[in-house]
């Protein structure tokens, strides 16, 4: 049951990710699409565990890169959202 409830939060933080990343759609249109997604999906403790221990596995890499912290702020701001929910 862990590694589906993991598979899971993996899904729908790619889901998060996707549309948050979408540059075919205007910003307005993104900020819609991602309250629609969060209307329609289960944000669970579990959920905003896994998007902070993915903070916690980019944080502690030994090398940052501008792509990973594009990333990891990303991360905040889909964990910031979540809280709001």
């Amino acid at each position: 049951q862990a590694s589906r409830i993991d598979r899971q939060n993996k899904e729908l933080l790619g889901k998060i990710l996707r549309t948050i990343s979408d540059k075919n759609a205007p910003s307005l249109e993104r900020e819609e699409r991602l309250d629609d997604l969060f209307e329609r999906e289960k944000l669970t403790p579990g959920f905003l565990r896994h998007v902070e221990g993915e903070c916690e596995r980019i944080s502690a890499a030994p090398e940052m890169t501008s792509e990973s912290r594009r990333l990891l702020e990303t991360l905040r701001v889909i964990q910031a959202r979540v809280v709001e929910e």
